[in-house]
């Protein structure tokens, strides 16, 4: 005689007695296979995240700002003529190495991000420190020339990079570059045109190269035409 097993039948209207783990699921036991609750880890502050970066930001600039006023001073101590490099290029320069050298810490980078901010910052302040009736005490003749210099760099900029045909965002960051105020116009209009980190280092790595080659060529240019330092 066979034997029949039967099984139990299950009312599909019937709620399930399994039921999933109530809490959190970082909470739940088991979740790390210790079977004991977890904790959430949270991070910093946002604001607290940026301060190591901030500080590395401010202590390189710092470090540009003595590199000037150092070689200012012992030039004037020994009676020599040395170029008067901006602590705006030490700066880079210094950036330059820590990045190519021991890298940017891991603590420090979201700070680091941040440069583009502070650098607008400290354009708006720079500005701040000039007065219209200083720009006009300069005269007529001294405008026009800025203007005409202004016009003259950002067409020959502007043609050069079409006849290599240059990426119309690397020729105006070029171009504004070269007529304006250097990195500091670079940096700053990368944002406003939306150009990509990739034309932004090749637009400021031409206008260093470009002011490497002026602090030997304008001091020549400079006693030809008998000009005063």
């Amino acid at each position: 005689m066979s034997t029949v097993t039967t099984l139990p039948v299950v009312d599909a209207r019937r709620p399930s007695t399994l039921r999933e783990p109530q809490g959190r699921p970082e909470h739940r036991r088991g979740a790390t296979g210790s079977g004991r609750p977890q904790p959430v880890e949270r991070g910093a502050p946002p604001w607290v995240q940026i301060v190591p970066g901030t500080i590395l930001l401010a202590a390189v600039g710092f470090a540009g700002k003595i590199a000037e006023q150092s070689i200012a001073v012992y030039g004037r101590a020994h009676q020599l003529t040395l170029p008067n490099i901006e602590y705006v290029l030490w700066a880079i320069v210094f950036g330059l190495i820590v990045s190519n050298t021991v890298g940017v810490p891991a603590v420090c980078r979201k700070g680091v991000d941040t440069y583009e901010f502070w650098l607008k910052v400290g354009i708006v302040l720079l500005g701040v420190r000039f007065l219209l009736g200083d720009v006009v005490k300069l005269g007529t003749v001294s405008l026009i020339c800025v203007a005409l210099e202004l016009a003259v760099a950002i067409l020959v900029m502007t043609a050069l990079g079409r006849a290599f045909r240059l990426p119309p965002k690397l020729i105006s960051l070029l171009s504004i570059g070269s007529s304006i105020c250097g990195v500091s116009a670079i940096i700053a209009a990368k944002g406003a045109i939306e150009a990509d980190d990739e034309d932004a280092s090749y637009a400021i790595a031409a206008i260093l190269a470009l002011g490497a080659v002026s602090l030997f060529v304008f001091p020549v240019i400079g006693h030809a035409f008998a000009m005063s330092d």
